[in-house]
């Protein structure tokens, strides 16, 4: 007989043993304080913008700007002494463990999933019988993880070639339809992440960048500056209306009352865009000044304040997790990539009226 409790007080020793091992807790820490300071300065960067603090306070504002970014400064070299002092596990750099250290590094949200599966390991024991434990086991753990591998190998067999990026984009496309939610964010990280050890390895040997590393930092960029468009659109201030915001980012002919879901979408997508390029990268391919959640999130949380822009809350629920990654567009809406491509709003919302397309 398989003894359970034992199993599960396994899988519970070893996200504890990793945990400290890897810092994961200090690191969580950090980056939760950077993303709040991230947050305040871009709040008060807006009310600066909107000429919403009096002259008076501004000395008083800046100082409190300057101190918080000291403060980032401060948390960023102490993630990368983190980051130094543990090196990064990987199924390939280590043979004892496989998988399983380096998936519970990646976060205490996956190792908590992992000691929840445990549980419900034991408690199927209990109830179900050998067949469906094995059942939970192999799902919930063993299928994403063979997944993930598979994914993995997948794209690194068309990495001889820069002609094969189309080929590698429908391996995500595929993974996207299987995966969704948490899920599917964690998924991209974890592929990107064994993507971005084989190009390290491939650096490091051939003593050159790979052309996919380089393909991988350009299109950060681009989709980083993307979003800076629509933030500093936002801050502009050059509208007065969700039709006036909506040309100002390039948005063309949508059906009448879903304006709102359709910038909603294009702001979601955008995001998504840039998090799925980055996300499992790390900071070496990470764009200059990138934009977090954080930033756009308080841009339009501020923005709305103002009555006359209050459709900026729903903006917000744009990217917030449910939706950024639930895998369907925000208010099932479709927009397109600013004047170039064809801008489609889901007849089914229109009572049957034919898709209005712009030109």
């Amino acid at each position: 007989m398989i003894d359970y409790k034992k199993k599960y007080l396994k899988y519970k020793k070893k996200y504890l043993m990793a945990k400290k091992m890897y810092g994961g807790g200090r690191r969580n820490t950090l980056q939760e304080k950077k993303r709040t300071l991230e947050g305040d300065i871009q709040k008060y960067k807006v009310l600066k913008d909107q000429g919403k603090i009096d002259a008076k306070d501004l000395p008083t504002v800046n100082e409190k700007i300057s101190k918080w970014e000291q403060e980032i400064e401060e948390i960023n070299q102490e993630i990368a002494e983190i980051n130094g002092k543990n090196k990064e596990l990987t199924p390939e750099t280590d043979k004892s463990e496989g998988w399983a250290p380096w998936l519970w590094d990646k976060g205490t949200s996956i190792a908590t999933e992992s000691a929840k599966i445990g549980a419900k390991i034991a408690a199927s024991a209990a109830t179900s019988g050998v067949t469906s434990v094995a059942n939970l086991t192999y799902d919930k753990i063993y299928t994403p993880i063979t997944d993930r591998n598979n994914y993995i190998e997948e794209i690194k067999k068309l990495l001889d070639n820069p002609n094969n990026i189309e080929e590698i984009n429908k391996i995500y496309e595929k993974m996207k339809k299987k995966y969704k939610g948490d899920n599917m964010k964690l998924m991209i990280e974890q592929i990107n992440s064994g993507i971005k050890t084989y190009l390290n390895k491939y650096k490091k040997e051939q003593n050159q960048t790979h052309w996919y590393e380089v393909y991988i930092k350009d299109k950060s960029e681009k989709a980083n500056e993307k979003m800076k468009t629509i933030i500093e659109t936002s801050l502009e201030k050059k509208y007065t209306d969700e039709e006036s915001y909506a040309e100002a980012l390039d948005i063309k002919q949508v059906a009448e009352g879903k304006i709102t879901d359709v910038i909603g979408e294009h702001v979601r997508k955008n995001l998504l865009e840039f998090l799925e390029t980055t996300s499992g990268y790390g900071e070496s391919f990470a764009p200059t000044e990138p934009t977090t959640i954080e930033n756009i999130k308080n841009t339009f949380e501020t923005l709305s304040e103002d009555p006359d822009l209050s459709f900026f809350n729903r903006l917000t629920e744009a990217i917030s997790p449910d939706s950024l990654w639930s895998g369907i567009e925000f208010g099932a809406a479709v927009v397109g990539d600013g004047a170039s491509a064809g801008l489609e709003v889901a007849a089914s919302f229109l009572g049957g009226q034919k898709t209005i397309k712009k030109n």
